[in-house]
């Protein structure tokens, strides 16, 4: 901790006191003879100052989350114009230039020649990182001078890479790196190896024991085909239908797509904004564990769409055969604040449902 005492009714224009700490250290700052209210203010550029909430005590104690930082006391007395004391300017202490510190992100999303992986800057090392991303080989302790390297721009924090080109049914050994002035420091080192080089047929079964229903001819952003939940997935013989709002009844949820694979960034966006009830349809998809798979998902609209224009053809009785109610299922994608998209599986046409429509059956559907 840094502890500094000023004095006040001092009106700089300027920083008066400079301290260099160390990255979430914390600063103590005191004001004493003093008369009036109290608060103290925040910035990061000396121009635009910012009331701290809260802080209006003669004593302040905060890590700064940005540097440089800039502290100063506004004191009000009476109707008088606010005294301000001297600034106080906190830097971020430099330490001895070091290779840059990185961690890997697990290999996820791995098909038969894809995967995606990343990485997270977790310490620059003092210096701006000129190069990141993953690199990876058939052997382990891949390195960037010899191996296979995806570049993922400049600077801290995270990134994502998608490995294309693989080869199917192999072992790859793959890390993050990150580069600055002082040389390349490399993340934790994951073996992952790829799908056999198996072709799915509509109708055929899935890896999670479903029915793939949808093959966009080949692989990208980790993904071909998608598969639904078996019939019975949520126990029953049939479909639960969901007696609850699809919910954010009358809150735009915003961003959601009615295209074939947009479904899953669609049910991550739900989730996220915090409006989906524990038995709404979106949660049910979300939760759902089918044969030790819990990567599935609520369905777009045309990906919903699909179910029915791909599979009623297939069987002697597309209902009986894959489980289906003739009912409206619906999907993740909205129309607006009050109404979703879906399709009614007895003659497989669009509708239009209200979020708070009772009575709307669920499917999950998974990408692999």
């Amino acid at each position: 901790m840094v502890l500094l005492s000023i004095v006040a009714f001092v009106i700089p224009s300027k920083a008066q006191h400079t301290l260099s700490i160390a990255a979430e250290d914390t600063v103590i700052l005191e004001v004493n003879e003093w008369h009036g209210t109290l608060q103290w203010q925040l910035s990061h550029d000396q121009v635009t100052w910012a009331d701290l909430p809260g802080r209006t005590h003669d004593t302040l104690k905060i890590a700064p989350d940005q540097f440089p930082s800039y502290f100063r006391m506004k004191i009000t007395d009476g109707e008088c114009p606010p005294f301000y004391t001297a600034v106080i300017e906190v830097l971020e202490e430099i330490a001895t230039p070091h290779l840059p510190f990185v961690s890997t992100v697990a290999p996820f999303s791995v098909a038969a020649w894809s995967a995606v992986t990343g990485g997270e800057i977790t310490n620059a090392g003092g210096l701006p990182i000129t190069a990141r991303g993953v690199v990876y080989s058939t052997s382990p302790n891949p390195d960037v001078d010899n191996d296979i390297v995806v570049a993922s721009g400049t600077g801290a924090g995270k990134f994502a890479s998608l490995l294309t080109g693989l080869s199917s049914s192999t072992t790859y050994y793959v890390r993050a790196f990150a580069m600055n002035d002082e040389g390349t420091g490399y993340g934790e080192e994951y073996a992952f190896t790829t799908h056999a080089d198996k072709i799915y047929y509509i109708g055929e079964e899935g890896p999670a024991g479903g029915i793939v229903y949808y093959d966009k001819g080949f692989y990208s952003d980790g993904w071909r085909y998608l598969e639904l939940a078996p019939a019975g997935w949520a126990g029953g013989t049939f479909d639960p239908w969901v007696d609850l709002e699809w919910g954010c009844y009358q809150t735009l949820v915003g961003g959601t797509s009615t295209e074939i694979g947009t479904g899953k960034e669609n049910t991550d966006l739900i989730l996220a904004k915090g409006c989906a009830d524990a038995d709404t349809p979106v949660q049910l998809a979300a939760n759902a564990i089918v044969n030790g798979y819990d990567d599935w998902f609520l369905p777009s609209r045309d990906e919903l769409a699909a179910i029915y224009d791909n599979l009623f053809y297939l069987g002697p009785n597309f209902h009986s055969t894959y489980g289906f109610a003739a009912l409206t299922y619906t999907c993740s994608s909205e129309i607006d604040a009050k109404s979703t998209w879906g399709v009614a599986f007895g003659d497989g046409s669009e509708t239009q449902n209200l979020k708070i429509l009772a009575t709307i059956a669920v499917r999950p559907v998974r990408r692999f």
